[in-house]
């Protein structure tokens, strides 16, 4: 009898360690989750992932750490999505310099800009207070004073009535090509991450070149990965294209890279403009802001 209770009690003693462990373990997590979350307020942020669930968001932010880079997280009430991010700056030129340089780190190639205006950080916080994430304790979520911070869209682009035309002058193509530079990405991706956040609005696309074209042309291949939008190396020749050609390919080269992105393509139209709208004479020294694409809103 005496053995019997022994053995019950050493077999009692090993589960209640066990859960002791489990709990600790747990609340570990849980710790982590408060300590790594800060609210996004007014600034720019290079944003390094994206999750639905906060554990995968604790686990990604420990092996970040272990690269060497003070990771923090932040909750998009839009996309309904956890960034992690790993620096916050008032300055867009920093940190867009800074996206460049993790860029060129293994494993960190899809890193990108997100920026917050004042105007955002209000709309972020409401949305989050009236729709708390579920994985995300209300305690974070009240607490509205973060050390460190991410970006987002521009806000000329989120307040943008039907009819506004919206120039963006960074997003460039290679000479005789609608296959476009990869310093292009940012303005994309802000066009993307607005519609995304905006599922009713629709645009067109509006292309434009500087004068008068006649030659061969490059476009992306129609099928394949995102790349194809930046390589010149795989681009299919085109014969004997028009500068009203060559601005259409280019807006359609935006177009398909949001529908690639997943944007439907019935919220999209294009419009190639060719010499007939340019800003400037062709040889003047801003000539080159001819070669431009805008963006308008048709509905909202």
């Amino acid at each position: 009898m005496t053995k019997r209770l022994t053995a019950l009690l050493i077999i009692l003693q090993s589960f209640f360690i066990t859960v002791t462990f489990a709990q600790s373990s747990g609340t570990q997590k849980e710790d982590k989750a408060y300590s790594y979350y800060d609210n996004f307020i007014e600034g720019n942020y290079v944003v390094i992932g994206a999750f639905e669930y906060v554990k995968n968001v604790v686990k990604y932010i420990d092996t970040v750490k272990e690269k060497g880079y003070n990771a923090r997280y932040g909750y998009n009430p839009y996309r309904r999505l956890f960034y992690v991010f790993i620096s916050k700056s008032d300055d867009l030129d920093e940190i867009r310099g800074l996206r460049n340089r993790i860029r060129a780190t293994k494993g960190f190639g899809e890193a990108w800009v997100y920026s917050v205006s004042s105007k955002e950080e209000k709309q972020i916080s409401k949305a989050i207070k009236s729709d708390p994430p579920a994985d995300l304790p209300l305690e974070t979520i009240e607490n509205n004073t973060p050390s460190n911070s991410p970006i987002n869209i521009s806000s000329e682009l989120k307040f943008a009535g039907v009819g506004k035309r919206i120039t963006f002058d960074n997003i460039l193509f290679h000479r005789n090509s609608s296959i476009a530079y990869n310093s292009s990405i940012e303005q994309l991706d802000e066009i993307y991450n607005w519609m995304i956040s905006e599922p009713n609005t629709k645009i067109k696309i509006h292309g434009h070149t500087n004068g008068k074209f006649r030659g061969q042309i490059f476009i992306p291949n129609r099928r394949g990965d995102i790349e194809r939008f930046f390589d010149l190396k795989i681009g299919s020749k085109i014969k004997e294209a028009d500068d009203k050609r060559l601005s259409t390919e280019r807006a359609k080269t935006v177009k398909d890279y949001l529908i690639a992105k997943g944007i439907s393509k019935y919220r999209v139209e294009i419009k190639g403009w060719g010499k007939k709208a340019m800003l400037y004479p062709k040889r003047s020294k801003k000539s080159e802001l001819n070669r431009r694409v805008e963006i308008e809103v048709t509905s909202n």
